[in-house]
């Protein structure tokens, strides 16, 4: 009897268990889904205020003030269209874009844009030592940990005010000084964030990692654990201390790269002459973009022509489809999608080439675009040296054809 009892029991608990499982891989689901639409609708927002910035730059050339103010404006709204790709990564499982970078450039970064947000109740000290070596890791990622771990102890200080600290260093793990982190030996990067704020009980400091877990009123509780995630990802290691009444602590350990860290001046490939002519078929239902782009393309040397409805472009390219050398389109558009206005302009002209562009997609990609017969893919929000650069390339290629 006592036996059956206990199968019962056994068996409740584990169809509580496969729910709860199933219940969050629903949520994960939804959150992906989620997350797909905000990226598409982001990255159309972005597209225009980066194209906007990217002409007042090379207009305002020789006023120095309101040109670093542009380049620190540009910069922030690059790292927001990087934290979108981060979320679609998240979300979807997608791979990041590694590479050798330094992090005392991106935590800089991130300490300015904070720093204009914060209440002046809370003062900013940094260390951040320029001699670090490079870390091999995706940089929206980094921005991501020190954004996090930043907005994390501003939050718990947010009322009384206080010190946030942060420091960048270098140090070295030996098999000795590795007791309290679960480290190879080697060096490490290591960002540290401090603040003087109320500090966490004892009772779950254990848990401030755990997803969904937040002390706070408002939030989803994903902060601290994707940061985790991305730490821990890289072969790293973050730890957290606190007390209560004198604030907490967070460290993160990054593996220190030997891979040679470039600055885009050091490389030696000079970037191409972004200056072209030919005549651009451009299809995008948002107008903000199409002004930006038109502009964009016009000072580079390119007729435009422009359309916001997909059916009246191909109207357009019917009625006389050899006055065009190229044809970007974006992707979503009522009516017509891009990939079929693309088909359908193949159609006509089968060697004339089509870029087709995108906030977020599960048709087209960079990896499978040429499989649907599409010349180019350019991801929203799009830069004008990447456009520029793809429309000389595919240009160039059906000129020397001819």
């Amino acid at each position: 009897m006592r036996h059956d009892i206990r199968e019962l029991t056994q068996i409740k608990q584990e169809n509580i268990r496969l729910k709860q499982q199933l219940q969050q891989s629903q949520k994960m689901e939804a959150i992906g889904v989620l997350a797909s639409g905000i990226a598409h609708d982001f990255n159309n927002i972005l597209h225009p205020i980066i194209g906007s910035l990217e002409i007042l730059i090379a207009d305002t050339i020789s006023e120095q003030k309101l040109q670093k103010a542009l380049k620190n404006i540009l910069k922030g709204a690059n790292r927001a269209s990087g934290l979108v790709k981060q979320i679609l990564s998240f979300s979807h499982k997608k791979d990041s874009e590694v590479s050798s970078i330094k992090m005392q450039h991106l935590v800089k970064e991130v300490l300015k844009l904070s720093r204009a947000s914060l209440p002046a109740t809370i003062k900013i000290t940094q260390a951040i030592n320029n001699d670090c070596g490079p870390v091999m890791a995706d940089p929206t990622n980094i921005y991501q940990i020190a954004m996090n771990l930043i907005t994390n102890a501003a939050s718990a200080m947010e009322h009384d005010g206080g010190i946030l600290d942060v420091t960048l260093n270098e140090v070295i793990v030996t098999k000795e000084t590795n007791e309290e982190l679960n480290l190879n030996p080697g060096a490490y990067v290591c960002l540290s964030v401090a603040d003087t704020g109320p500090g966490v009980d004892a009772s779950i400091i254990n848990k401030i990692f755990d997803p969904y877990f937040t002390t706070k009123r408002t939030g989803t509780g994903l902060g601290l654990s994707v940061v985790s995630d991305i730490v821990k990802k890289y072969g790293g290691e973050i730890r957290f201390t606190s007390n209560i009444g004198k604030g907490s602590l967070f460290r993160a350990y990054i593996p220190r790269s030997f891979v040679p860290f470039y600055t885009p001046s050091s490389r030696n490939d000079k970037q191409k002459d972004l200056y072209g002519f030919g005549s651009i078929l451009f299809v995008d239902d948002d107008p903000y973009i199409v002004d930006i782009q038109k502009e964009t393309f016009k000072r580079y040397g390119y007729s435009v022509t422009s359309f916001v409805s997909s059916l009246d472009a191909l109207d357009k390219f019917k009625a006389a489809p050899e006055i065009f050398d190229i044809v970007i389109c974006d992707m979503a558009m009522p009516d017509m999608t891009g990939l079929a206005l693309a088909m359908n302009i193949k159609q006509i002209r089968p060697e004339i080439p089509v870029i087709v562009c995108t906030g977020y997609s599960e048709q087209i990609n960079k990896d499978n675009y040429g499989d649907k017969g599409i010349d180019g893919f350019l991801m929203k929000p799009v830069k004008s040296n990447e456009a520029l650069k793809l429309l000389h390339q595919l240009l160039g290629n059906i000129r020397n054809q001819v």
